[in-house]
């Protein structure tokens, strides 16, 4: 797919969506966030046409202080789930 299409951004949004099922299963979780994480970096490794890698994690990072609207990178790291 990427040398088919050569994009010049490469987007990586998958990981285990429920926090609850990481905590019934947190190898597994592991292993797709992890090993999922290193395959999009590895498959776009020495590839020219490729400027950029965004690597999008969840709001679950934070720490949860009430926010209503959405939490950005200034936000105080420490989410307890």
């Amino acid at each position: 797919m990427l040398l088919s299409n050569k994009p010049d951004i490469v987007f990586h949004l998958a990981a285990q969506p429920l926090v609850i099922e990481s905590y019934k299963k947190p190898l597994l979780t592991f292993d797709v966030n992890c090993r999922g994480t290193l395959n999009v970096l590895s498959s776009c490794s020495n590839k020219k046409f490729i400027k950029s890698i965004v690597l999008i994690t969840s709001d679950k990072c934070y720490e949860n202080i009430g926010k209503v609207i959405s939490y950005n990178e200034d936000d105080p790291l420490g989410g307890t789930d």
